[in-house]
């Protein structure tokens, strides 16, 4: 909708142009591309304001999260594409690689189930699903054997609250009489 359009002028708006030589002008064209910069200390809200500035509308920014337990770099962009340098048609899609805040899922093995509710379930971390698995172990029944994401993982914590892990219990196997 831009195309033959002015899109950007030099001075802007209200300048006094009175002493100036040259006023430059931008115009739409179809095969407008614009470089992309040094992405190096963009933040999130950076990435947002420069596509709503550059690009033909706001929302052509597609944001994925990558897991980080360093604080200092949730919120920043980690990479983009196109990068740096590379140009970005008017009308394409920027995809941006950003930290999000990140959280190790513990190992909850040979916990109790009531263990494992209280230190992790109860506190909104992610959904719990239990399970029962056969043992013939009496000394290991009530006690988780298996979590189905694997201790020590980095998960966002954002999307971990919606994420359901199932816990394999132990529960006893009734003896066979022959």
């Amino acid at each position: 909708t831009k195309i033959g359009y002015v899109i950007r002028q030099s001075p802007t708006t209200w300048d006094d142009v009175r002493s100036l030589s040259e006023i430059t002008l931008t115009v739409m064209d179809p095969n407008f591309s614009i470089a992309i910069p040094d992405t190096t200390q963009w933040t999130v809200q950076i990435a947002r304001d420069w596509v709503k500035s550059n690009l033909s509308k706001e929302e052509n920014i597609v944001l994925k999260y990558e897991p980080t337990l360093d604080v200092n770099l949730v919120g920043k962009v980690k990479s983009t594409n196109p990068v740096t340098g590379q140009k970005i048609k008017y009308e394409s899609i920027l995809n941006v690689t950003a930290y999000g805040k990140g959280y190790v899922i513990p190992n909850l093995i040979n916990k109790t189930k009531e263990q494992v509710q209280t230190e992790f379930c109860n506190l909104g971390i992610a959904i719990c699903s239990f399970v029962d698995v056969e043992t013939n172990d009496s000394s290991s029944v009530g006690k988780v054997v298996s979590q189905d994401i694997a201790p020590d993982s980095v998960k966002l914590k954002s999307e971990l609250s919606k994420t359901t892990i199932v816990f394999g219990i132990n529960k006893l196997v009734a003896p066979t009489t022959t």
